[in-house]
């Protein structure tokens, strides 16, 4: 547990209390009056002790028997219990919680999800990827709530426009080692709260919830899962892709430069399933370079569950003429850092996309392709794989 910031443990006319100030009072916080051993109980939260090393020092203080130790340690933590209901303290995990009974999983790759949330969601867009409970390891929990907040999280601002703001909460407890994103009205979000190791995400959504807001939320979602991907060496780049002799090829550029048309052109001519219309996820698992099927397809409705080697990647630019250009170290590493949508929101995001982009491009065949609409792209670009043997 960690003492939530804009309390303050003051005195009024002698009497020991707890006061919210700035956001907190915004957000209607409660004051809280304190006995003599609730002060002293809150002095040690702030000091950093556990339950066990609380109940220690109350045991001396008054002189209680070691046989009274359990129920000292109950009387905390229904203490501890009270203030978190208040606002006022704060767990050290966002959901805190083990999913319920009626929460569903699914997976992709070595990411299992627990979904504790309306099934007109998961069913729509997660059962393709269902999988049982199991041993109820999951990477991350993804909890929703109908209604605000009861109080608010600030920190700084890592990236705000029209479509979405990112907060940075800090570095310190569960608020402040967390993410806080908002959306637009229309999505029916009030916000979600992402820790930063992606274990955890709450999202708060309106009471009137219904199907229109479902494929906003769905969109929402993505970037809980990229920050849990990234933790698990798993990333996301934009690009469509297709299965070509057992291996998932994926092309790339951005939006607008022809990645549909392009795998749309495989598909006629050569018959190749495509895979994802607009991302896909890679990683390393062993020493191999693998794709896995996600969920999220844009709005080209096309996505697999499966998973494939993978085989390369091509990054396509619009010319007159087609050419397949052969790229410098440098101009692949960039290239490839650039299209990944997984987080890059601060210095540290940004080096470890770099990181995995530069470790990838050594394992696998990377090209630019410069390309017309025509069916030639498609062969020159088959050409030159096939040649790869």
């Amino acid at each position: 547990m960690k003492p939530k910031d804009g309390f303050i443990k003051t005195t009024i006319c002698g009497v020991p209390c707890l006061l919210p100030y700035g956001q907190n009072i915004a957000d209607h916080m409660p004051e809280l009056k304190l006995n003599s051993t609730a002060s002293l109980i809150w002095d040690l939260i702030c000091k950093g002790m556990d339950k066990e090393q609380i109940a220690s020092v109350i045991c001396n203080k008054y002189d209680a028997s070691k046989d009274n130790m359990q129920d000292i340690l109950a009387d905390i933590t229904e203490y501890e219990n009270l203030l978190v209901s208040y606002g006022i303290l704060e767990n050290q995990q966002l959901s805190g919680t083990v999913p319920s009974s009626h929460a569903k999983y699914f997976q992709t790759g070595n990411i299992k999800i627990a979904f504790d949330g309306p099934d007109i969601i998961f069913e729509k867009y997660f059962n393709d990827f269902a999988c049982p409970a199991g041993d109820m390891q999951y990477q991350q929990y993804i909890h929703f709530y109908k209604g605000k907040p009861r109080w608010h999280v600030n920190g700084n601002v890592l990236i705000r426009n029209g479509a979405i703001s990112i907060i940075d909460t800090g570095t310190e407890g569960a608020s402040g080692n967390s993410y806080i994103f908002t959306f637009p009205e229309e999505y029916g979000i009030y916000e979600m709260r992402v820790s930063k190791d992606g274990s955890a995400a709450d999202i708060y959504c309106i009471p009137g919830f219904n199907t229109e807001h479902a494929g906003y939320i769905f969109h929402a979602l993505r970037f809980a899962f990229l920050i849990a991907a990234q933790q698990q060496g798993m990333y996301v780049i934009h690009s469509a892709s297709i299965l070509y002799k057992g291996k998932a090829w994926l092309f790339s550029g951005s939006s607008g430069t022809g990645k549909s048309t392009h795998t749309a052109l495989w598909n006629k001519l050569y018959n190749t399933p495509v895979l994802n219309g607009d991302l896909n996820i890679i990683s390393i698992n062993g020493n191999l370079p693998v794709t896995y099927g996600l969920p999220w397809c844009g709005t080209s409705r096309i996505f697999t569950t499966a998973s494939y080697p993978l085989g390369g990647i091509i990054f396509l630019r619009q010319a007159a003429v087609n050419n397949v250009v052969t790229l410098t170290g440098y101009d692949k590493a960039l290239s490839l850092m650039q299209r990944l949508v997984s987080p890059s929101w601060d210095a540290m995001l940004l080096q470890k996309n770099l990181d995995f982009a530069e470790t990838i491009i050594q394992k696998i065949p990377v090209y630019r392709l410069d390309c017309t609409k025509e069916p030639e792209a498609a062969s020159i670009m088959k050409n030159i794989i096939d040649s790869l043997g």
